[in-house]
């Protein structure tokens, strides 16, 4: 009998062994017997599958069967040990992939998330490259792009060694050059996946950690964005593939403008496209943008010499208004979003500082949430609440100048918030790094804890957790009101990420040495004590530099000055 390939039948059908007439959205013969059907599998599991417990059995019961279905395994830069016989020199043991099959299985297993679920509503994460990955016609510079994604991937983790180092670096190389030559043509220019390569090569960037100071990201970033405007809102938004790019291209903006205190080049309404009935989406998109807004205005503020009574006071309402809405969208999110205690890690055996920086459990609870998606979504309003915090606490500061700001009321209230606001990331932290909850059947909520990867095992370690940590630890790494065992287990979870997890830029951040908002502060009063006009160096008056320029020098995220090389 021919064999045509892995069954593309439902679930049910291929345990019955029967024949599966693979109508959607559930077969005829589920639905004659009046039962769900559980569904098909995607292309993605056709190609990446795992084989059963009967079909495993059945491969060991004789030699034939042990020669003929080999074993697939990653390669990790050295051959596999031998026994010398003429035997085994003749009849290998295992089958060894391509390099290049083996990391593009690697990238997708580990930061490609694919909404699930009966409504598929849980978020998705670079699910647009399986999407393109099925296109028939892929441009070559989105190959190249993401394959050096995929060798980089394999490379921080598995290979480690120089010459798959060489070969993404190679592709890199070469998706810049088709990069370049794709946005000379308009037609080409307008194409999803030119949107898709611009990403990749910010998502390389990020894996590799070259440029500590991330200008290559923000040099991208600002190109996605600018491919996104001129393509249009409203063509992205038609296809499932341009809502999926769309939102990731949001994703890589936010993060870029809270970085670097930029705001969005369109209106919050542009980016906000969400078309369901649940608001809570929205509201955190539309938090995460007002904050932007909001840190911009600062720092253009002080860089101008603006700082006024009026203005001052104006700005620190406004904070507070925001931090308002940040408590209101934590006490309303839906019941499908919350998360609950699952483990209390007690301080007995916390006593040194080399077993903080390896310890995969800071003392305290440990919090569960139903994926990665989610948990990301409450942490980045958790930052965005510590972010006003620190904006309105650097006003602070300037209007009771030049009186100690630490001991001021405000100060006292704004250091309880954000104590209360580390805890909370602090013990979502265990979630992204492979945590697998201990008390799952407690709660018949999560009962089914699966994040809904591309491929691989799911509770497997995932490269995508140290990604979504990638902006949220480094502000708590120099946050003021962290304490000091806290900030030497975020810097041991920055190193993890980097050196385990394949984030090589996280084991960047690690060492920074500023403090925010203090050092922050402190540099305001400075610049306020100076007068630049009567400079001999020709520095030019602070009224006259960028806002974001000024921002280089101020924070609240470090700027380069902090680093220590």
């Amino acid at each position: 009998m021919v064999y045509h390939g892995p069954s593309r039948g439902c679930g049910r059908c291929r345990q019955q062994r029967v024949k599966c007439d693979q109508n959607k959205p559930a077969c005829d013969r589920c639905s004659r017997r009046g039962i769900q059907c559980p569904g098909y599998r995607s292309e993605v599991d056709l190609i990446f599958r795992n084989d059963t417990r009967k079909e495993r059995t059945k491969a060991t019961k004789s030699p034939e069967a042990r020669v003929s279905e080999p074993v697939v395994h990653f390669v990790r830069g050295q051959d596999s040990d031998r026994d010398g016989s003429a035997e085994s020199e003749s009849i290998p043991d295992t089958l060894l992939l391509p390099i290049r099959d083996q990391a593009t299985c690697h990238l997708l297993s580990n930061f490609v998330l694919v909404p699930y679920g009966s409504n598929r509503n849980t978020q998705g994460f670079m699910h647009y490259l399986v999407m393109l990955k099925k296109s028939p016609d892929v441009p070559l510079h989105f190959q190249y792009a993401f394959d050096a994604c995929a060798l980089a991937s394999f490379n921080n983790q598995v290979s480690r060694d120089t010459i798959t180092r060489k070969k993404a670096l190679n592709k890199y190389i070469r998706a810049l050059s088709e990069l370049s030559t794709t946005l000379r043509n308009p037609t080409a220019a307008q194409q999803e996946a030119t949107l898709a390569s611009t990403l990749l090569c910010c998502m390389f960037e990020t894996l590799t950690g070259v440029d500590p100071d991330m200008k290559s990201v923000a040099y991208h970033t600002e190109g996605a964005i600018q491919l996104a405007k001129d393509m249009g809102r409203e063509r992205l938004l038609r296809s499932e593939l341009g809502q999926a790019i769309f939102a990731a291209v949001r994703h890589q903006m936010m993060s870029n403008c809270m970085r670097i205190a930029k705001g969005p080049d369109m209106s919050n309404d542009w980016w906000i496209f969400e078309k369901s009935t649940e608001t809570q989406h929205d509201e955190y998109l539309r938090i995460m943008i007002d904050s932007i807004n909001i840190r911009v205005e600062v720092e253009r503020v002080f860089a101008a010499g603006e700082q006024t009574s009026s203005k001052l006071k104006a700005l620190i309402d406004t904070c507070q208004a925001n931090i308002a809405a940040c408590r209101k969208w934590e006490k309303t999110v839906p019941n499908d979003w919350r998360y609950y205690t699952d483990y209390w890690q007690d301080r007995d055996n916390f006593q040194t500082a080399d077993y903080l920086l390896k310890a995969k459990i800071f003392p305290g609870r440990v919090d569960v949430y139903p994926d990665i998606g989610i948990v990301s979504v409450w942490n980045s309003v958790r930052v965005c609440r510590l972010l006003l915090n620190s904006l309105a606490l650097r006003c602070e500061a300037q209007l009771c100048a030049p009186k100690n700001y630490r001991t001021t009321p405000a100060y006292m209230a704004i250091a309880r918030d954000c104590a209360k606001v580390v805890e909370d990331i602090i013990a979502s932290v265990p979630c992204y790094l492979g945590y697998v909850p201990k008390q799952q059947q407690a709660s018949p909520l999560y009962s089914h804890h699966s994040f809904g990867f591309a491929c691989g095992e799911e509770n497997a370690l995932k490269g995508l957790g140290g990604l979504r940590l990638l902006w949220m630890l480094p502000f708590l790494h120099a946050l003021d009101f962290v304490t000091d065992d806290q900030r030497l287990w975020v810097r041991g979870r920055l190193q993890y990420i980097g050196r385990r997890m394949g984030v090589q830029h996280a084991d960047n951040m690690s060492k920074m040495r500023g403090r925010l908002p203090s050092m922050t502060i402190a540099r305001d009063a400075e610049l306020r004590n100076q007068d630049y006009s009567s400079d001999s160096d020709g520095t030019p008056p602070r009224g006259q530099l960028s806002h974001q320029a000024f921002a280089e020098t101020s924070g609240p995220f470090l700027p380069h000055v902090l680093w220590q090389r």
